[in-house]
């Protein structure tokens, strides 16, 4: 019979001068595009990205269109004076942009490539014109939209949050001065919730949208937000741009990422990314901890961090448009495979191949949990008598 201790020792040289590193398969391309927003619609795999009308004539007040695949570009025709604050209805047939240069919301109808609607926000004989700081499509309803709305040169700067079909409002409305800058349904249309990004209050409110409009029902004071704080809804939670994770129904904590910046969740991948000014770091969903990085290797103040497609991720800057594809790092759901006790190599069989796999895993000092064959959470010299007797065993 062959001694295993003896054949593992003399296999430890050989194993360790064939460990292979591979590096993960990520593409970073950015595309030349001055841009104040942008969005992803899934239904026709496109980025929209909104133009300002100092991009120049080709491109400027309007819309470009990106395809994430191949990074081509086109643009709509005219859609309006400076387009700002993009949103999409959940069924891709629409795209609402915010005019910053006429106080109003024009529609984008993407079938047909017009312009069908504009939709007026409103004015205050002290305030002047209103704005749309936030827009969010009502799930199920693509003609109707919810806009948080802003005057410009006062403090503060919110006017309520008000809801349209068509370019009709509805009657109700939340009050101004102090409510929700940011705005995100939840999984229906009945329930709006918001986060007041820009007095100390920090705000986290739910609120009834029904056939009148919509009304707060609650405010949870200090939930975790801060000056300028963005959020999602993904999963029943609240995810802020600063790394915060509220419960959607009841706005109580539920942990907090160790990252800052324009975020973006995968519920089936499990991950949530977060954009930094020279990476994008991922996180596990539910336990809150980092499990990768995508560096870029240039600096930017990027925003507007999007999942694109099966495998990537979109965000922007003022100047640029950048795509992100890595089937290793995004969108990659985590995979709950069989442990077998033995199988290093992981080819479904404990045998002798196994044997500089496992040296490898001892030597280097990492953990496997196929090298652990004792099993303790450790991989370590107990582990080498259990290993042969696997061996043996088969």
């Amino acid at each position: 019979m062959i001694n295993l201790r003896i054949l593992l020792s003399v296999q430890l040289l050989f194993a360790l001068a064939m460990v292979q590193f591979t590096v993960a398969q990520i593409t970073i391309d950015s595309i030349s595009l001055r841009n104040n927003d942008l969005i992803y619609n899934p239904a026709v795999d496109r980025i929209f990205a909104s133009v300002p009308s100092d991009a120049g004539a080709a491109l400027g007040n309007r819309l470009a269109i990106i395809d994430p695949s191949t990074g081509d570009m086109s643009s709509t025709g005219f859609i309006g004076s400076e387009p700002t604050p993009l949103a999409v209805s959940d069924d891709g047939s629409f795209v609402y942009v915010g005019l910053r240069g006429s106080a109003s919301v024009s529609r984008y109808d993407v079938q047909s490539n017009t312009v069908g609607l504009e939709i007026g926000l409103g004015t205050s004989g002290f305030l002047g014109n209103f704005f749309a700081e936030d827009i969010a499509v009502l799930p199920g309803s693509p003609n109707s939209i919810a806009v948080s709305r802003r005057n410009v040169g006062f403090s503060p700067r919110h006017e309520g949050v008000v809801v349209f079909d068509g370019a009709v409002q509805r009657a109700s409305q939340t009050s101004g001065h102090t409510g929700a800058n940011r705005i995100e349904f939840g999984d229906d249309a009945s329930t709006l919730f918001g986060l007041n990004n820009e007095t100390t209050e920090f705000g986290f409110r739910t609120m009834t949208v029904d056939a009148d409009g919509a009304t707060v029902d609650s405010v949870v004071r200090g939930a975790g937000g801060g000056f300028g704080t963005d959020i999602e809804f993904a999963g029943g939670r609240i995810y802020m741009t600063n790394g915060t994770v509220l419960d959607a129904a009841t706005g109580a904590r539920l942990g907090r990422y160790s990252a800052s910046g324009s975020v973006a969740v995968d519920v089936a991948a499990e991950q949530v990314y977060f954009l930094g000014s020279t990476s994008v770091r991922i996180f596990d969903l539910t336990t809150f901890v980092p499990i990768g990085e995508i560096a870029f290797g240039f600096s930017t103040s990027g925003s507007s961090l999007t999942r694109v497609g099966e495998n990537g991720l979109a965000f922007r800057d003022s100047s640029n448009v950048y795509l992100i594809d890595s089937p290793e790092f995004i969108g990659t759901p985590p995979v709950e495979a069989e442990i077998i006790l033995g199988d290093v190599n992981e080819d479904g069989t404990v045998d002798f191949s196994d044997i500089p796999s496992f040296i490898v895993v001892l030597a280097v000092g990492g953990y496997q949990a196929e090298a652990d064959c004792d099993p303790n959470g450790v991989v370590d010299f107990s582990d080498i008598s259990a290993f042969i007797e696997i061996l043996r065993g088969n």
